[in-house]
């Protein structure tokens, strides 16, 4: 019967909607044909009539009379059946009997019954009106049974083939298992709403992170966790994404506020899905706490903030600007520059009889001062060893009065020493060294690195310093000269300077 086979093969492909939208038919038909009249002679016209179209019907059906016994059944009901019980039930068999025989010849799962207990039970479900009934067949596929009163008598005996239905409901209990158990493990909250904004499920993320239970959520409003600043844009949204099937978080996940239980806002981050069930749309948000993410963030920019503050303090403006421009090695020549080298007097002795913090303190306090004449007078400050501290105008940034710059430094300098003995003891004495000329600066290091300046200029400056006296400033006859015209200056005669031999010197007195 290849036609037969077709149809079952196209009854296998059926969704669970055309299954159950084809059982409805099927009553429909069957009611029309009980409204048929089955008075008088017309009984028979009705009978054929009857016969007639259970062979047009898509599902098996079998016709019995008022005796309960088999007057015709169609080539879909038979299909139902194995080939080896076909040729086994007749017209006029009793339905007891033709149960008995398919649950003898293994047609039925038994599953622990004896054929008698299979028999009342499904006579009692025959006789007891019920809606339909399923039972499983021993090949595994499932079956159910209904039966209706016939015209003129008698009773219809329906037989759907269910197992597409049941595999389709396996599949969409083991798909809703498996959702459960995502939801419920997953710490973020996982939350569905309908199209009126009401909640339909609630895991035990969202609990844990909103602080209500599901007995209390579902079924309420999803504005109950989230501000009342958003209450009116979550309605408009939802309006229009109800009526559309699109939300406007469909691309990426979205930074938004929430409510908990005990009133207190905090920062989400929810990625939105939406889904439907014939013309109703639902929603899932996939709802994160990221407060721990936020003030991670936060310290982490603080952390930044913090770091490049300390790399503007470590290095010059544009020289901070170059390495963060990924530039690997920096090294510059400067053909101007002026350069300055101050050093305590007696330092060591004194250092010895002060305790260390007090030592440190004051130290900071006099080279603080010097860093602020520094920014002012746009010097940069190259480093401090123990009690010296040096100095260069012109570097990085070129300009051209670096030497009065570093003229107006060393001066400050001095007073600034002055009005700091003023409140110490014992006072700081301090020799000052200038030089101009070429110098070479860059980076040095890799892990505790320093913008330095190196250089025969840089050399001067340092034993200038050396050979200067106690509160007073030493220069070189080329920064004398340079200055000369803004800048008293004293000769101090030749000199014999190690390393260079007999030169000219100058003491930097003030400004004229």
């Amino acid at each position: 019967m290849p036609d037969t086979d077709q149809r079952a093969r196209q009854r296998q492909r059926k969704t669970k909607a055309q299954l159950l939208n084809e059982l409805e038919t099927l009553e429909r038909q069957i009611a029309t044909l009980e409204g048929a009249s089955h008075t008088g002679s017309e009984t028979a016209d009705a009978r054929i009539q009857m016969v007639e179209a259970i062979e047009h019907l898509a599902e098996g059906v079998a016709l019995f009379d008022v005796e309960d016994r088999l007057v015709h059944c169609n080539r879909q009901y038979l299909a139902e059946i194995s080939p080896e019980l076909e040729n086994s039930f007749k017209p006029g068999m009793k339905f007891e009997d033709l149960v008995r025989i398919a649950a003898q010849q293994g047609f039925f799962r038994m599953e622990g019954r004896t054929v008698h207990t299979l028999i009342q039970q499904r006579l009692q479900a025959r006789l007891s009106g019920q809606a339909w009934q399923e039972m499983q067949l021993a090949n595994g596929s499932w079956v159910a049974f209904r039966e209706y009163e016939a015209p003129g008598g008698g009773t219809f005996s329906i037989r759907l083939n269910t197992t597409p239905l049941k595999h389709a409901e396996e599949k969409l209990r083991q798909s809703e298992e498996r959702y459960r158990s995502v939801s419920e493990t997953a710490n973020d909250a996982i939350i569905s709403i309908d199209g009126h904004g009401a909640i339909v499920s609630w895991n035990r993320g969202a609990e844990q992170i909103f602080g209500y239970s599901e007995s209390e959520v579902v079924g309420g409003s999803l504005e109950r966790v989230m501000p009342e600043e958003f209450y009116g844009k979550h309605v408009a949204g939802l309006k229009q994404a109800s009526g559309t099937g699109q939300h406007k978080y469909s691309d990426k996940p979205v930074e938004l506020r929430g409510l908990r239980k005990n009133g207190e806002e905090f920062p989400v981050e929810m990625s939105l899905s939406h889904w439907s069930v014939g013309d109703s749309y639902y929603f899932t948000g996939i709802i994160r706490d990221i407060t721990e993410k936020m003030e991670a963030a936060r310290a982490l920019q603080e952390a930044k903030e913090e770091a490049e503050d300390l790399l503007h303090r470590i290095l010059p403006e544009p020289i901070v600007q170059r390495v963060h421009g990924a530039e690997t090695l920096i090294a510059d020549q400067f053909d101007e520059a002026t350069v300055l080298f101050s050093d305590l007097v007696g330092f060591t002795r004194i250092s010895a009889n002060m305790a260390p913090e007090h030592l440190v303190q004051n130290l900071n306090e006099l080279f603080g001062a010097f860093d602020e004449l520094a920014t002012e007078l746009r010097v940069e400050k190259v480093k401090t060893i123990g009690d010296a501290y040096m100095a260069v105008a012109g570097v990085p940034q070129p300009h051209t009065d670096h030497a009065d710059a570093m003229a107006h430094m060393a001066l400050g300098m001095i007073d600034a020493l002055h009005r700091f003995n003023e409140n110490h003891d014992p006072p700081f004495q301090m020799r000052v060294g200038l030089q101009t000329g070429p110098v070479a600066a860059g980076i040095i290091g890799r892990h505790r690195f320093l913008y330095d300046i190196w250089g025969d200029t840089v050399n001067m400056a340092a034993r200038f310093e050396s050979y200067s006296e106690p509160n007073r400033i030493h220069v070189t006859a080329e920064l004398a000269r340079l200055i000369e015209p803004r800048f008293v200056l004293e000769p101090r005669g030749i000199m014999n300077i190690r390393g260079k031999g007999e030169v000219e010197t100058f003491f930097l007195n003030g400004l004229r």
